[in-house]
């Protein structure tokens, strides 16, 4: 019965297929695919897809059949109102999960492993990343008729049409009426809670970002942000019944149980020597991998006061006292020393920032690596109370400053997700009478991600603080803030209300961190008693906090930190001063980001006295004297001192303001012999635009012509990561050889390096003359 409904579909559509498009199941006369690094020319037929009767629209790319397989777009085929499913994405992982009923399916990008309800099967083809090289973004593309069949939806195939017919047509069953409300209203209660997806039209998805916090649904977005005051003096009915969530006795007794799981066994082997600990992040998991020089016989463990402390019997410790983790989600750091001699006895002390962390301790085969593997921390206790500053939220079980929040409108809410932890309390929701807070609820939002949502009557600040023991308190507060708002309806916009107290414009000071992401404006007076001191907590993905102060010299600051590069314009009328923030490319035609290579605590080479990073940023900066006199030119500079933006920092600068073409400044090393200049590209076989392989050719004759060096030519590179990671047409340009005395020489003259300047200012000109930005 099913499958006659299927084909009665198909033949529904082919008498309305020539109404509804002129492509689906044609060959195309060109179509060119960008993926796995490389571009192809599309030869094959475009796939339809039809749901229960209805033809999906694809957007930008089209179904495709690769492989034998067909790949279409996750977002617009599966969170289409004919198929209804949740999408959502995590950019860190490169994974997009699939929420429908009572299925789960986990893909990540380029791997033939997926996970249907945490069950690995193996895929024929993997989800990709494709592009159609003339669109702007490229698509996740998934295998539609495995995720199709893992959902409970038959898949019908016409080859005459090309067209994929999905059905979940089933025989009409009752369902009471009790039970069809119980189902939705447990639908709308658990929405927050669940994987949603974003209604932007640039989903993150599509772009390969991690954007969690705009992974929201349609018209949820925050809009409008105000100081509105609380809407209850304190204190409320929420002082005397605050809402408690504790876990079971049974699952905290089992947490307590779990601290440290192993299998390890007790050898004999000779004495070894502990060299090294590493950490390693495999996504769902993180560990620490701690090595020695042959294998080890016997470890003992326990955990004190938040330290892992490990003793690896038989061996002697080669390790530094001391290593500190920056920015590490596990520990702050690890000590080592030598517990005992004979026998002796290696010690490794973990300084754990959380409490409630748990271990799994294993060997490799051999024995000469110990890996001390950390599962989630677990949520076991969850209070909603009120104190004498207002509405607090206390969890226990985990000391969590890398939290993260943010803010839904309509009605007004509060998301909290704690990452890289497990709730033992499953799904919660209770009414609150808060001064802010009128209802929370919680449960496990992904497989690593516990969520809490608050909604709130008026727009509350609030303070995230670490306490002792394995607790995180998020306190609800009045703003301290005042006479600022902030919408975002068009361009995001910071609203400063002037209140019969005219600004004064004369002296204000702009400065913008754009490689921290933060804007300030300084006014020339104390504007205090207007706008109030404290920080406005955005939180919508876009901007993340409006900081207002009053600095020691009397001046009102106002700091913006947004979440990527912004460009702002300020506007007045007679009631408000406008602070809007543009993309670069809103205001700008042409846009460069120029990257003096290494710096800080990286030199690149060394040699006949001169450092690489020093020879580069002075090229920069001679470059920067012209490009800046240039009205026409847009440039972001990666680095103007002697400092060391990471590899990836550079590439997300060019990323994030969209820039036309990536310039890299570097200086080579080899042997002496070895001289001139040479420019390297990433592969591309694109016609008709500016590619990275014509970028390097226009760059490379300018730098030959204007110094007279050795033309060493251009050449390609597909590891270099600043190259591979920025998606724009790309160089590095090595001008000399610091190893080559001559190339040296010159390199330590000031004209000289002028000169290399004023080369890639003038083949920066011709790039754009030739390949105009036509914005």
């Amino acid at each position: 019965m099913k499958r006659w409904k299927v084909m009665c579909l198909i033949l529904t559509l082919m008498l309305n297929m020539v109404a509804v498009t002129s492509h689906a199941g044609d060959y195309v006369d060109k179509l060119y695919l960008k993926y796995d690094g490389n571009i192809y020319k599309y030869n094959g037929r475009l796939v339809t897809v039809v749901i229960n009767g209805t033809m999906v629209e694809t957007g930008d790319m089209p179904g495709v059949i690769i492989d034998s397989r067909t790949l279409v777009p996750v977002r617009e085929v599966f969170e289409s109102d004919a198929f209804g499913a949740t999408v959502s994405w995590n950019g860190e992982l490169r994974q997009v999960t699939i929420l429908d009923d009572d299925k789960k399916i986990v893909m990540t990008l380029d791997d033939k492993i997926a996970y249907v309800n945490g069950v690995a099967v193996e895929l024929d083809v993997p989800p990709m990343l494709i592009q159609d090289v003339s669109k702007e973004y490229p698509k996740t593309m998934i295998p539609l008729r495995f995720v199709s069949e893992a959902l409970s939806f038959d898949v019908a195939w016409d080859n005459d049409t090309y067209t994929a017919a999905l059905s979940n047509v089933v025989e009409e069953v009752d369902v009471p009426e009790e039970s069809a409300e119980d189902t939705q209203d447990e639908t709308e209660a658990e929405k927050d809670t669940q994987g949603t997806s974003s209604g932007d039209e640039e989903d993150s998805t599509d772009q390969d970002k991690q954007e969690g916090s705009t992974e929201i649904a349609s018209g949820e977005k925050l809009d409008s942000l105000t100081d509105e005051g609380a809407k209850r003096t304190l204190p409320t009915a929420l002082k005397e019944a605050p809402v408690t969530w504790v876990a079971t006795s049974e699952a905290l007794e089992a947490l307590e149980s779990t601290e440290v799981e192993t299998t390890i066994t007790e050898e004999s082997h000779e004495e070894t020597t502990i060299t090294n600990v590493a950490y390693e992040d495999e996504g769902i998991y993180k560990q620490f991998v701690i090595k020695a020089s042959s294998a080890m016989s016997a470890v003992d463990y326990f955990v004190w006061d938040s330290k892992f402390i490990i003793d690896i019997e038989n061996a002697v410790n080669d390790l530094n006292a001391e290593t500190t983790f920056d920015n590490n989600p596990i520990l702050t750091g690890v000590r080592a020393s030598q517990f005992s001699v004979e026998p002796n006895a290696a010690r490794i002390v973990m300084d754990l920032i959380d409490a409630g962390n748990r271990f799994n301790l294993s060997f490799n085969e051999e024995r000469t690596e110990l890996y001390v593997r950390v599962t989630d921390n677990s949520i076991h206790t969850i209070e909603l109370g009120q104190n004498d500053d207002g509405d607090y939220i206390e969890v226990i079980g985990v000391a969590a400053p890398d939290v993260k929040m943010f803010r839904l409108s309509a009605p007004d809410r509060i998301v909290i997700d704690f990452p890289n932890t497990q709730t033992l309390l499953g799904y919660n929701e209770s009414d609150a009478e808060g001064q802010y807070v009128q209802k929370i609820r919680t449960a496990q939002f992904d497989e690593t991600t516990t969520r809490i949502v608050v909604e709130t009557d008026g727009q509350a600040d609030y303070q995230i603080t670490k306490a002792d023991d394995g607790q995180t308190i998020i306190q609800f507060t009045e703003p301290g803030y005042k006479n600022i708002g902030y919408e975002n309806v068009d361009n995001p916009t910071i609203s400063l209300e002037q209140d019969e107290e005219d600004i004064d414009f004369e002296g204000i000071a702009y400065e913008n961190d754009y490689m921290n992401r933060r804007f300030t404006i300084t006014l020339s007076e104390n504007y205090g008693t207007l706008f109030g001191d404290g920080s406005l907590k955005v939180n919508d993905g876009i901007i993340d906090t409006v900081d207002v102060s009053v600095t020691d010299d009397g001046y009102t600051q106002i700091a913006i930190q947004s979440t990527s590069v912004y460009e702002y314009r300020i506007e007045e009328d007679e009631d408000r001063i406008y602070i809007r923030a543009y993309k670069p490319k809103e205001i700008y035609d042409q846009i460069v980001v120029v990257d003096a290579g290494h710096g800080g605590k990286d030199p690149g080479a060394l040699a006949n006295g001169l450092y690489e990073k020093e020879v580069n940023l002075d090229i920069t900066m001679y470059l920067m004297s012209l490009l800046e006199a240039d009205d026409d030119i847009k440039v972001y500079y990666t680095r103007t001192t002697d400092v060391y933006p990471t590899l990836q920092e550079r590439c997300d600068l060019a990323n994030e303001v969209e820039a036309d073409m990536f310039l890299s400044i570097h200086n080579n090393a080899f042997n002496p012999a070895e001289e001139g200049t040479e420019t390297l590209y990433f592969p591309s076989s694109e016609e008709g635009k500016l590619t990275s392989p014509k970028l390097a050719g226009i760059f490379q004759d300018y730098l030959v012509d204007t110094l007279g060096t050795n033309d060493r030519g251009i050449k390609q590179r597909e590891n270099l990561f600043v190259l591979k990671h920025t998606a724009m047409p790309a160089i590095i340009t090595e001008i000399g050889f610091l190893t080559n005395t001559e190339d040296a020489a010159k390199l330590t003259e000031e004209s000289y390096k002028e000169l290399v300047a004023e080369a890639l200012y003038d083949a920066t000109l011709a790039v754009f003359e030739t390949y105009p930005t036509q914005r």
